[in-house]
């Protein structure tokens, strides 16, 4: 094993945005490979490769390069920074005061970028209400997780209706209209193209949970 004072330095800020120890744990998970595993192929230490990967130490290019031999890659992959990098987080307090209306507006999941093309959001639908989805002439897609009640989905003249822990993606030019059971409101993860727009939310009369009923109101 090779010491660890010879080969590692103190972890050096100007090197965090290559995230090294990130992209050696990711790696490793694709590779299947213990910590052992790795020590035995490049003859370091469990030790000197766990600090490496925890970003405690910065590897020298010579300790680099005998594990990216281990894992058959070169040196270059290592030292390229993200081109497109985007987080948003939304914490439960920001959308905890929309309890009290009627139909809650859509909680989203993210900031849509100009880059981005999808919507993430979380639609709420009381019992009896609908929402629409798209418009004529204007291809979208839409994937909804149905969190909690009963949806029922309108399309192209189709209905399906989907429990909770049900997933449906569906692409049409046409508008799509999906309604909470008349019994119980339903709580859909919805994650749509940009082209399909945000959700507009609109009383509907009570629904008999019928294919001609959700039809008609498609066709109107």
């Amino acid at each position: 094993m090779i010491p660890i004072d010879c080969e590692v330095s103190i972890t050096s800020d100007r090197l965090a945005d290559y995230a090294i120890g990130l992209k050696l744990r990711a790696l490793r998970t694709a590779k299947n490979f213990t910590l052992a595993r790795l020590a035995m192929a490049t003859g370091l230490s469990t030790g000197l490769l766990s600090k490496i990967e925890t970003d405690r130490m910065v590897p020298t290019l010579q300790t680099l390069d005998r594990i990216a031999r281990a894992y058959g890659v070169d040196l270059g992959h290592f030292f390229c920074k993200p081109r497109n990098l985007s987080v948003s987080i939304t914490r439960k307090a920001h959308y905890e005061d929309r309890k009290g209306a009627l139909i809650p507006p859509p909680m989203p999941l993210h900031i849509p970028t100009a880059q981005g093309q999808l919507l993430s959001q979380i639609i709420e639908l009381p019992a009896g209400h609908s929402s629409k989805i798209g418009e004529f002439g204007k291809p979208s897609e839409v994937t909804a997780f149905v969190i909690q009640g009963t949806l029922h989905m309108s399309f192209g003249g189709s209905l399906e209706t989907l429990e909770q822990g049900d997933t449906i993606v569906v692409s049409s030019d046409l508008p799509m209209l999906w309604s909470a059971g008349a019994d119980s409101a339903c709580r859909v993860l919805s994650v749509t193209t940009k082209q399909a727009g945000v959700p507009s939310q609109t009383e509907s009369a009570s629904l008999s949970a019928s294919a001609e009923d959700i039809s008609d109101v498609v066709a109107s």
